[in-house]
């Protein structure tokens, strides 16, 4: 299917590679979580999936659902706030501040396992690509 939208992701991507704007890891995760937006699987990043609140901080994430829960409700895998903070940005920003943020390296490697691994629940399937951009 047509996607304008996809297409300027990928491009802006590689430019983005291409001249080692960002890391090669927060790229991965930007274009892995913006794809799945833009197919319809934007996850729930703003309220406890169970108590409804809106989730401020440290937070837990389901990778089937793809809702946040906070804290006392500690519902999938444990995000940092500034994770929690990365994931929101990259899913709702506008696309001319996608690429605008920082993270320091061990925040990033939580970043990517999250996105690696929600795109692979949501997907069902392995990616050749992603098999070869890993043994590199």
């Amino acid at each position: 299917e047509e996607s304008n939208e996809a297409l300027r992701l990928i491009l802006n991507c590689l430019y983005m590679l291409a001249k080692g704007l960002r890391p090669n890891d927060q790229i991965k995760a930007i274009f892995e979580l913006r794809l799945m937006t833009i197919s319809g699987f934007m996850p729930e990043l703003r309220c406890c999936s169970e108590c409804g609140e809106d989730v401020g901080g440290d937070a837990y994430f389901s990778f089937v659902d793809g809702t946040v829960s906070c804290t006392p409700h500690g519902k999938g895998v444990y995000l940092p706030a500034g994770v929690l903070a990365a994931l929101r940005h990259i899913s709702e920003c506008g696309f001319e501040k996608l690429f605008s943020f920082e993270m320091p390296s061990e925040s990033l490697k939580v970043l990517t396992s999250v996105t690696e691994r929600y795109l692979k629940t949501h997907c069902d399937r392995e990616f050749t690509a992603l098999n070869f951009y890993k043994s590199l």
